[in-house]
């Protein structure tokens, strides 16, 4: 067989090539291989800079990462919106409070020029005493908790703070035995707000601190008593926080129900009543029925348990904090529709849970 000495001719010139390069699989002619040989040699250069370059700025730490740098300009952003929400909501509230103390001081003007009428003409009795004592504390507390006046959550889209959180996306492919680089990315995550909420006076146990607090004292034998929360709930997720005060020998029940239907007057009667949520902190109920559980007893006095209604998942959550456990129920709108209100069962005489 011929072998045939034909040469490849150079890729510059397209003279015979004397070289092929084995990186570009190219063929030069002498001149032209040295050229090829000396470009290589400047990219070589250029990479090694740039890597001392990166070498430099790792020296120089994080504080001017960009991923840094966005935290930073997101704390700002949310600092001015924080300071202006707050600054129109000092301003309103001042106007409320002027208000409400203008109307205040004249019932009280009136009320003293009454006493000194009664004492110039010296017709008093202990039932003047009684009203007049009763009007001082009712003026009293529409002066420190004004009943027009309460602070609400706003959900609009576009005053609401969204809150990050920096998570691990996976591990980094360039240290195949301990990894000490990761790859991270940050989201924006909807907050949950923390609500002000209080006890629905409509009810049979007793509450005292301005409606925070409720304590069970069962009426005609009823086995327990059922409180409401006040607020109601449609959007958003929102968090409420208990702290039981005292626990007897029975479960306590926290969750919600749906503000559209009628009021219950048991928990987990078998019957569908939109009720959802939780004895203890494991059985769950759904929709008025009780699912299987330990009936184990977990919370106890003096425990802290935060009930969130995700509005916007469809869901609720139960966390206790001494445990640091959470539980969490889907909830079906068909059943228990939206708005949302809380409801805790106090099942023991003496039970005993306040609003945080």
């Amino acid at each position: 067989m011929a072998v045939s000495n034909e040469k490849i001719p150079c890729t510059k010139c397209k003279a015979k090539g004397v070289a092929m390069c084995d990186g570009c699989q190219e063929s030069f002619c002498t001149t032209h291989f040295m050229q090829h040989h000396q470009e290589l040699s400047l990219k070589m250069d250029s990479i090694g800079q740039n890597y001392d370059l990166l070498r430099r700025d790792l020296s120089e730490g994080t504080k001017k990462h960009p991923l840094l740098v966005r935290v930073n300009d997101w704390e700002r952003d949310s600092i001015k919106k924080i300071q202006k929400a707050a600054e129109t909501a000092r301003a309103d509230l001042e106007k409320l409070l002027d208000k409400t103390k203008i109307d205040v001081e004249s019932s009280v003007t009136k009320i003293i020029e009454e006493i000194r009428a009664s004492r110039d003409s010296n017709d008093f009795t202990e039932n003047e005493f009684i009203r007049w004592t009763t009007q001082l504390d009712e003026l009293r507390k529409a002066f420190e908790s004004p009943f027009n006046v309460t602070i609400q959550n706003d959900d609009q889209k576009e005053t609401v703070i969204s809150l990050i959180k920096i998570c691990d996306q996976q591990k980094s492919p360039y240290s195949p035995l301990t990894p000490v680089l990761e790859n991270h990315f940050l989201f924006v995550e909807k907050p949950n707000i923390f609500v002000a909420e209080k006890f629905d006076p409509k009810t049979d146990a007793i509450l005292s601190e301005n409606n925070l607090i409720a304590t069970c004292h069962p009426k005609y034998r009823s086995p327990g008593a059922i409180v409401y929360g006040f607020n109601s709930y449609s959007s958003g997720s929102h968090d409420v926080s208990f702290r039981i005060e005292k626990k007897g020998l029975s479960r306590l029940f926290f969750g919600i129900y749906s503000s559209l239907k009628k009021r219950v007057d048991t928990i987990s009667s078998g019957s569908e009543n939109s009720v959802y949520g939780w004895w203890d902190i494991d059985s769950a109920v759904l929709n008025g029925t009780k699912q299987d559980s330990s009936n184990e007893h977990i919370i106890s006095t003096g425990d802290k348990v935060v009930l969130t209604l995700d509005c916007d998942h469809q869901q609720i959550q139960l966390y206790h904090v001494r445990e640091n456990r959470q539980v969490q129920l889907p909830i079906d709108l068909h059943k228990c529709p939206f708005p949302w209100q809380i409801i805790v069962k106090l099942t023991a005489n003496g039970d005993c849970v306040r609003l945080l």
